[in-house]
Parts: C-alpha cells; sequence; structure tokens
C-alpha cells in the first residue's frame, strides 16, 4: 500500500479478493503476511468504458425522506456504495439511478458521468442513514 499513490487499503483488498493481486504467483487473502522475498504480481487492468456506465437497476430503496434537494435512505449491510472492481452491478448508485428514472444519477459540475459524486465512508458490510445531494 505504501508503493501505490492514490489507492486506499480497501482498493487494495478488493483487488486481492478479485485475483488481481498475486503472491509468488498464488491467489492470496487481504490478511496474508508479506515476508521479505515474496514476489507480488498486479494486473489492474483498465474498465472499458462501455463498463463503466452506470445502468439503473430495479433495487428497492428505503427511503426516509426526499425533497429537491436531499434524499435520506438506509443503506442495507451487504449493499455497495460504487461500483468497483468486482462489482459492476448491485450497488446502491444503480438502485438510485433506477429511483431517478434515468441512465445516470444526476451529475454536478465537475463530476465525471461514470462515476457520480456520492461522498461516503461507509463499507459494504455498514449500515445506516446516507443521505444524497441532488443539488450544489
Amino acid at each position: 500500500m505504501d508503493r501505490l499513490e492514490r489507492t486506499s487499503r480497501n482498493k487494495i483488498q478488493m483487488a486481492i479478493r478479485a485475483g488481481a493481486i498475486k503472491v509468488d504467483d498464488e491467489a492470496g487473502s487481504p490478511n496474508f503476511k508479506i515476508k521479505p522475498g515474496h514476489v507480488i504480481t498486479m494486473f489492474l487492468p483498465k474498465v472499458p468504458v462501455d463498463q463503466r456506465q452506470i445502468v439503473a437497476e430495479d433495487i428497492p430503496l428505503d427511503i426516509r425522506y426526499e425533497d429537491d434537494d436531499l434524499l435520506v435512505l438506509h443503506k442495507p449491510p451487504g449493499m455497495v456504495v460504487h461500483p468497483g472492481i468486482g462489482v459492476h452491478s448491485g450497488t446502491l448508485v444503480n438502485a438510485l439511478a433506477f429511483h431517478y428514472n434515468k441512465d445516470q444519477l444526476p451529475t454536478l459540475e465537475g463530476n465525471i458521468v461514470e462515476r457520480p459524486g456520492l461522498v461516503h465512508r461507509i463499507d459494504k458490510d455498514t449500515s445506516g442513514l446516507m443521505v444524497v445531494a441532488k443539488t450544489e
């Protein structure tokens, strides 16, 4: 992790689980202890543009409040927020795209269409209320 700029521990763990990082040509687990002499190889392919598009999916949302500016929902445990390495569907972003009846979530100026600007620190297994800003 110390040798990869702008890469989070979570992204590295997801890449290991997806089989993109190996130690001595063997798939490992995120808690594997690296020792001197191990050879670490990484294959982090660039996702094709057509796979980065957010696909609207009819996934039920537990909406607690919504108005013109924001939406408050309960994120269940087990749901990933953004599509990413090894997870291209079934995410909260896919469900929100369906809720808005569009192929894409509203995208504010400065955000790329493939990565809607949900700012969060909530992992797959964490549940709780999330506030989704719909306007600047």
